[in-house]
């Protein structure tokens, strides 16, 4: 019931993030994301992590109470992402 999960893309332009999944909040991470990378998608990435480590506690993901994971898929082109998920239980 306790342990980690790690959310992990071998794709070089998909990252994960933890937010608010509010849409406001989105455009002002995405206008930041563009201040400081333009709109170069693989500076974009290399700032960003290729995966996510969230811990689970009692069986439930401890996220902030507003918190939510996001997948950023930053290709251009429509395709299929492969996410991998790994449980680790302690």
């Amino acid at each position: 019931q306790n342990g980690i999960i790690i959310v992990y893309s071998k794709d070089p332009l998909v990252r994960f993030i933890t937010i608010e999944y509010d849409a406001d909040l989105l455009l002002d991470f995405k206008k930041l994301l563009s201040e400081i990378a333009g709109d170069n998608r693989f500076l974009k990435a290399s700032i960003l992590s290729p995966s996510i480590t969230i811990p689970v506690i009692n069986g439930r993901l401890e996220l902030g109470s507003f918190q939510q994971i996001v997948v950023l898929d930053l290709n251009e082109r429509e395709g299929t992402r492969k996410i991998c998920f790994l449980a680790v239980e302690y």
